[in-house]
């Protein structure tokens, strides 16, 4: 297996010849959603990636991988269907360390038949990070790797035939225009074009019209930006980042378990430092085995907060949340506000 261009990627799921391994590296997440969704709807024609119930679809998204539970996925047999469907998504691939690349190398060398791997790859491409870089030639070796890389010139093309489309003429400046209101990301840029086409009856869609029907674009988030913000001591950002994926309707009491973990593992560290336990025993004793990351994340939590004080903030948070008709939003606001006033 080596590098496969999206013409080739394209004709191979028309042929229906689909491959057990796909990475997919790039900035255009539109477009790498898209051939997802084509290729597992290839090998199960009832696959929807929204569906948190479908017991052949595995998914892995987060800021912290678990090899060991990517591991124990690859190796399970399907339940009802002929493939077992596995997509993991990450954003900071870039930001692992040496040992998580070799293993994860080695784990992902030998898929079984039986599965259909997708890895969505949208870390920020540093061409300094030469572990990286190599994992990157590794990985292209051993699957079908496919780069999907922004051109602002062709999100300028391929708004002009949506619109076309959509009986609407959008001349190339304007075409620029809009794809720079939606920062070139094509399915902002679809979504505008459909909209202005259903809400107005001119025939050219203007600068007036973009501009008029062009949404607030946010910053994009999850929930493990909240402890990167935290671990970088910006209180601030944590709050925007709760405000924000509250208003996209996460879960209140999701959000406040990944907090908790952190500090419950910070709490780990501190104690087993002060018992005179070393790195390795901590490893074994606690199984963080091939998570040598969240040992780096908690000794930054350990150093920087009074772990403590924190925990007992966060469990009178948890049991307001699961008991109580308070504001979610101000519950979790309020441990921020207390982290501040404890100036920790």
């Amino acid at each position: 297996m080596a590098k496969i261009s999206t013409k080739n990627l394209k004709k191979d799921i028309k042929d229906g010849i689909i491959k057990n391994f796909y990475y997919f590296i790039g900035e255009e997440f539109f477009l790498i959603k898209n051939f997802t969704d084509k290729i597992f709807s290839v090998q199960n024609k009832n696959f929807d990636h929204n569906s948190k119930n479908n017991i052949d679809f595995c998914l892995f998204d987060s800021e912290i991988l678990n090899l060991e539970l990517i591991y124990n996925a690859l190796n399970t047999f399907p339940m009802i269907s002929d493939k077992k469907l596995i997509l993991i998504t990450s954003s900071n691939m870039h930001e692992m360390k040496q040992d998580f690349f070799k293993n994860f190398i080695k784990i992902f060398s030998d898929i079984p038949d039986f599965c259909t791997v997708i890895i969505q790859d949208t870390s920020v491409q540093d061409k300094k990070n030469v572990q990286y870089l190599e994992f990157l030639k590794k990985i292209s070796e051993i699957s079908e790797f496919s780069e999907f890389k922004h051109e602002a010139v062709s999100a300028q093309k391929q708004a002009i035939i949506w619109a076309k489309k959509l009986n609407k003429i959008l001349s190339i400046e304007n075409s620029k225009f809009l794809c720079q209101k939606c920062f070139n990301d094509l399915s902002s840029i679809k979504a505008l074009i459909e909209n202005i086409a259903m809400s107005s009856q001119e025939k050219e869609i203007t600068q007036e019209l973009i501009q008029n029907f062009s949404p607030e674009f946010q910053e994009k988030y999850n929930i493990y930006d909240i402890s990167k913000a935290i671990r970088n001591k910006n209180i601030s950002l944590a709050i925007k980042i709760t405000d924000a994926l509250l208003n996209q309707n996460e879960e209140a009491n999701k959000i406040l378990s990944i907090i908790i973990s952190d500090f419950i593992d910070a709490f780990k560290i501190k104690e087993s430092k002060k018992a005179g336990i070393s790195k390795s025993e901590f490893l074994k004793l606690f199984n963080y085995k091939n998570k040598e990351f969240k040992l780096n994340y908690a000794e930054i939590l350990a150093r920087n907060f009074n772990i403590e004080k924190v925990l007992k903030l966060l469990i009178e948070a948890d049991i307001k949340i699961k008991s109580s008709n308070m504001n979610s939003k101000i519950i979790l606001n309020s441990i921020f506000n207390s982290m501040l006033e404890l100036k920790i």
